[in-house]
């Protein structure tokens, strides 16, 4: 009779036979009436026929894109193993390609319920969102945001679908999801996560905390960097979120003293995350605006907590690079790698690459290519705009090195122009550096003044352009800048070795 009847559909015969069992427990006959109308009506016949328990694990289910029994031990507490277990071989119940949320609703179940829901059928709006909002607290404190092999970085990037799918349902974002979006952008997901920044309009609460991550991790489109999500109404944390943001674009557009009162503004939130960027942020300002010492002395301390370890040796990197220590420099680039590496952080991996390329481009080790070419593989697969920009700058130093000027300069102005599109001004500064370089190696020591003359342009305050202008007057273009004023300029660890192996790797004596 339920062959007849179903005509093949496949989801018509599975609710009949889940019907017909529910019957057979309740010692009552299945009859053609039961089986009459659709499939709508057969599932209707269905739920109405699961105990009180199993309808709200249909309920809670059905809201929700994807679940495990754990999750829905925790929405429906008062659920017994064994209604669980029944529950999760349901026919409405199927897997997905998922190793942890690895089960949903079938899609025409969830269209069903959901209409149900809208005829007052069952929960309000109200006990919906609650119920999202506490899914969302469970996925976010449960995703294993810490674990890097295959897997954990698969279950991250669902945790995230997933806080995506329910916020836009009116789930409220809980603080946890903080670090879970740094782990998913540091694993190579940033692409993804930028799609997502780009709803920051439409959905402030998920998309707002994406958008603040992206922004202060990596690349947005440029008609969204001025988009300032501390004005929604938000959490605390929230707030605190998108102020380090804020001033982390501050940060890149050269702009230190105003990063600094950014930064002065007290966090009212206690989320570790949000501290640890805070922190890193004032050090970097510190390394930027030339305080090298004060820079060193914070990144040597015996436990510094605010900062991962791949982190803590690409700043002390750029502390020895700016310092004219290039072995040293190298050594801690290419730890900070080996770490990024081992842990799956993809997006500090791409940074690590292209620092190191740099410093092994300038004093010319053996293997500065394949780092090169490792470093332009994985920043291309990022779409990282300014790691892209910061590649070239290192072939045009490549390329000087083997004296094909024209190939030089055209790298070296395809790069400024990626880096003055993404607003990146320090970057600038730094390009500035790159490209005296490439003029000395080429024997073009008449064109050192263009690159003086981009940095005294450039819209920064004097204290980001300080350590550029500083090394520039050591290899013999000043830019305003006296090297003799360096030592009190900048805190160089000895600013005679300092401008000696400048000036050393630029061939100079």
């Amino acid at each position: 009779m339920i062959v007849d009847k179903g005509s093949g559909y496949p989801a018509y015969l599975n609710c009949a036979v889940d019907l017909c069992n529910i019957r057979q427990q309740r010692n009552l006959p299945l009859s053609e009436d039961d089986l009459a109308g659709g499939f709508p009506e057969l599932f209707t016949r269905t739920m109405r026929g699961l105990s009180p328990v199993e309808q709200n694990l249909l309920q809670a289910a059905a809201l929700v894109p994807a679940f495990n029994i754990l999750l829905l031990e925790d929405l429906v507490p008062q659920a017994l193993p064994t209604e669980l277990k029944k529950f999760v071989e349901r026919h409405f119940v199927e897997e997905n390609d998922s190793p942890w949320l690895d089960l949903r609703i079938t899609e025409g179940v969830r269209h069903l319920v959901a209409s149900s829901v809208e005829q007052g059928a069952a929960w309000t709006a109200g006990q919906q969102v609650s119920l999202l909002t506490k899914a969302a607290r469970w996925v976010s404190a449960n995703s294993g945001s810490g674990q890097t092999d295959v897997l954990g970085r698969a279950r991250v990037f669902q945790a995230v679908r997933f806080l995506e799918e329910v916020s836009i349902l009116g789930a409220a974002v809980p603080q946890a999801a903080v670090p879970l979006v740094f782990a998913a952008n540091s694993a190579g997901y940033g692409r993804q996560l930028a799609m997502e920044a780009g709803r920051a309009t439409r959905h402030a609460g998920f998309s707002g905390l994406v958008y603040s991550v992206c922004r202060l991790e990596g690349d947005i489109p440029e008609n969204l960097q001025e988009r300032d999500p501390s004005s929604d109404e938000a959490s605390g944390w929230m707030t605190d979120l998108a102020r380090v943001a804020a001033g982390r674009r501050l940060l890149l557009r050269g702009e230190i003293r105003e990063c600094l009162n950014v930064l002065a503004i007290g966090q009212t939130s206690d989320e570790p995350e949000i501290r640890r960027r805070r922190r890193k942020l004032e050090v970097l300002a510190a390394l930027r605006s030339g305080k090298l010492e004060t820079a060193r002395r914070d990144l040597e301390e015996i436990a510094v907590d605010w900062c991962s370890t791949d982190e803590q040796a690409d700043l002390l990197g750029h502390l020895w690079f700016w310092n004219g220590s290039f072995m040293r420099a190298r050594m801690s680039f290419a730890l900070a790698t080996q770490y990024s590496r081992e842990h799956g952080r993809h997006l500090e991996l791409a940074r690590g690459l292209r620092h190191l390329a740099r410093v092994e481009e300038i004093i010319g080790t053996s293997n500065c290519q394949d780092t090169l070419e490792e470093a332009r593989e994985l920043n291309a697969a990022l779409d990282s705009s300014i790691g892209i920009a910061q590649v070239e700058s290192i072939d045009a130093l490549a390329a000087a090195r083997q004296g094909d000027s024209q190939r030089a300069h055209g790298l070296l102005r395809s790069s400024l122009e990626r880096m003055q599109e993404q607003s990146a001004i320090h970057d600038v500064h730094e390009l500035c550096v790159i490209g005296a370089l490439a003029c000395l190696r080429l024997d073009e020591a008449a064109k050192l003044g263009f690159w003086s003359t981009v940095l005294g342009a450039s819209p920064a305050g004097a204290e980001s352009k300080r350590l550029s202008a500083v090394v520039l007057a050591f290899l013999g273009e000043g830019a305003g800048e006296d090297p003799a004023t360096g030592r009190d300029s900048c805190e160089f660890a000895s600013l005679g070795e300092a401008r000696a192996a400048w000036r050393h790797v630029a061939g100079l004596r």
